[in-house]
């Protein structure tokens, strides 16, 4: 057949194949012979041994929604593996994610998060064998928003995740390690990537897990704007709901690194929020030992010292009662 097809066509080299299309060889019947080979050029191989082929003289064109199956993609690496001596899982590292496009299998590798992602789903057989492979992209690729979709998509795949509030068990880490880095670098957290990825959903309602960049929650604003979200969530309408409200669920729901910042929730709450009068009838909870440490102390002091406009030592005469009032009896007693 291929003898019959290069002499209709004036094909007298192996180079005179790169103008000849997968679709020209199945229009002229040879459909159900390419369908035993990953590609053309594997099916000049098969026929040709005798040339030397490659991506760069031959298409590697396939059937429309070929490469979905799963069983021509693990046939295509298969091919691969043979022809680079690959006999056991470490020797994957060895090859290039560029290596894999130069030999026709970018179509497959754009359905998978990273080149180790496609090879663990390929070769489940090699669980905890694969952690060394390579995951590089071309330079830029990670630029393109469809290609940071298909690897959220694979990673939703991966992850049994089907459904919006699922990524609330995500963490920002977890999308590191699955070789998201670098597209974690191009947004603020997690929350604005998904976001940006899936704009067709509504994440007001979702809580995702964020991580964000370093001094964000030193601003008031964005202390502000997670309380306002907790208020929300929690159906807080006036400052007297907070009394229900302890120090653990704040630190559960994201909160931990704000309160550090503060003496008490009830010292949050007050820089928060200060168009309210705020009293201990608010939770005053802190970490178990949190008023052991002197740093704490000193901290809580020191924000007594700045309401009550405290300067020198002779201002603290009077106030123990007002100490205890505000939330220090726990340091007073060890004293």
């Amino acid at each position: 057949f291929f003898e019959n097809f290069a002499a209709k066509h004036n094909i007298t080299q192996p180079s005179d194949w790169r103008n000849i299309t997968y679709k020209q060889i199945a229009d002229e019947g040879a459909g159900p012979l390419l369908k035993y080979h990953s590609s053309l050029i594997d099916a000049l191989k098969a026929v040709y041994p005798e040339h030397e082929w490659n991506a760069d003289t031959v298409r590697a064109h396939a059937p429309k929604n070929y490469w979905k199956d799963i069983k021509n993609q693990r046939k295509f690496f298969d091919d691969l593996a043979k022809r680079h001596g690959i006999a056991d899982p470490g020797d994957w590292r060895n090859i290039t994610y560029s290596l894999v496009v130069q030999e026709g299998g970018l179509s497959i590798l754009q359905q998978y998060s990273s080149f180790s992602a496609a090879l663990q789903s390929l070769y489940p057989e090699y669980e905890g064998k694969l952690s060394s492979i390579r995951t590089c992209v071309p330079k830029y690729y990670w630029n393109d928003e469809e290609n940071q979709r298909k690897f959220f998509d694979s990673f939703a795949r991966e992850n049994n995740i089907n459904h919006p509030k699922d990524w609330s068990n995500v963490t920002y880490q977890q999308i590191v390690n699955a070789g998201g880095a670098s597209i974690l670098k191009r947004y603020t957290s997690l929350s604005v990537a998904l976001q940006t990825i899936y704009p067709h959903y509504d994440w007001n309602s979702i809580h995702v897990r964020t991580r964000r960049t370093k001094g964000y929650w030193d601003h008031t604003t964005n202390q502000r704007q997670f309380f306002d979200k907790f208020a929300k969530k929690h159906n807080i309408s006036s400052p007297s709901d907070w009394s229900a409200v302890t120090y653990n669920q704040i630190v559960k729901e994201g909160g931990g690194a704000i309160l550090r910042q503060y003496s008490s929730l009830v010292s949050a709450l007050e820089t928060i929020y200060p168009e309210y009068e705020w009293n201990t009838t608010s939770r005053d909870h802190s970490p178990r030992n949190y008023w052991k440490d002197r740093n704490n102390q000193r901290k809580f002091f020191d924000d007594f010292a700045n309401k009550y406009d405290i300067k020198q030592p002779s201002d603290w005469g009077g106030l123990y009662r007002q100490l205890v009032k505000e939330g220090g009896g726990s340091i007073l007693q060890q004293y």
